[in-house]
């Protein structure tokens, strides 16, 4: 019995020296790069930023996010990358957005929509818009006037030889009323090298915290 507790107690040891010297292993390899892509990952999202604050704009966000096709297909419809118009053909819009969807998410990157089925609350992201017998419908609320959301990179780290993973901040301002900038959340977002225009893919996006709403002072 104290010849099987010895074996059981080395083995237990052995997987701990083991799993903390793989996480020194993994830390090791990863290299702050933060000034060298800052300017060009900062271009890269600065056009999602309306689409990343709107779930904690005015409140604190609640609930996992979802990166998907419907995430992605979303994301470009309410960036400025395209123009799309509430009840314009949903071909139409995929024709524009495709070959962006393409260049930002990768070549496997679906465009992807959920039926629309009358008036209902739906607060899941990744269903910002819908697909309305053909013609596409925005479902989700608006930002207050002038109130603007602005993301900061403020960390970029390679962890292997084509991955990075970015620290992004959104903030929400409002430059009319001369409001100073409030920090609303913070995301991971990963990306992966790639040989496009942009020089990046991006591959997943988590929601690592978001702020309680201040009102304007």
């Amino acid at each position: 019995m104290e010849k099987r507790k010895r074996k059981c107690l080395l083995l237990f040891v052995c997987i701990l020296v083991l799993s903390l010297h793989a996480g020194a292993s993994v830390s090791a390899k990863s290299k702050d790069v933060t000034k060298k892509y800052k300017s060009e990952v900062t271009k890269i999202l600065a056009p999602f930023d309306l689409y990343l604050c709107y779930p904690m704009a005015y409140g604190k966000a609640t609930g996992k996010f979802v990166f998907n096709d419907y995430t992605k297909t979303s994301m470009i419809i309410y960036s400025p990358i395209i123009t799309a118009y509430s009840y314009e053909k949903v071909d139409a819009v995929k024709k524009k957005c495709l070959p962006k969807m393409k260049l930002y998410f990768g070549s496997n990157a679906k465009f992807k929509l959920k039926k629309y089925r009358g008036y209902q609350i739906d607060n899941k992201l990744h269903y910002l818009f819908k697909n309305n017998n053909g013609r596409i419908v925005y479902t989700g609320g608006e930002y207050s006037v002038m109130d603007t959301p602005k993301g900061k990179v403020t960390k970029i780290l390679q962890t292997s030889k084509n991955r990075y993973t970015v620290t992004y901040k959104e903030y929400l301002t409002n430059d009319y009323f001369g409001y100073p900038r409030q920090y609303r959340g913070t995301y991971q977002i990963y990306l992966k090298k790639a040989s496009n225009t942009m020089g990046f893919l991006i591959t997943n996006i988590k929601l690592i915290s978001s702020a309680e709403w201040k009102y304007w002072k």
